[in-house]
């Protein structure tokens, strides 16, 4: 059995490649920018939460916190715009 392989890839297909490959990068950035600022505003009224959805919105912002360094920038800047 032989393996078929494609043709080595040039340096401008190579240059092609890493530039879509940062594009979507942004792309998701932007969307976990966006969803993070969104979800921190919604976070910021805890006071109607009782048990179980408090719980929850606590975990949302310790995961968030864990996974998205970012997130602590766009939080931080909600609750600085909130309590001017």
């Amino acid at each position: 059995m032989s393996i078929i392989q494609g043709p080595p890839f040039t340096v401008r297909e190579r240059i092609n490649i890493l530039q879509q490959g940062t594009a979507q990068y942004k792309f998701i950035q932007v969307a976990l920018v966006s969803f993070s600022f969104h979800l921190s505003r919604d976070l910021l009224n805890l006071t109607n939460c009782t048990g179980k959805a408090l719980f929850i919105k606590r975990f949302y912002i310790f995961l968030l916190f864990i996974f998205c360094p970012f997130v602590k920038i766009v939080f931080k800047k909600v609750l600085i715009s909130k309590f001017r």
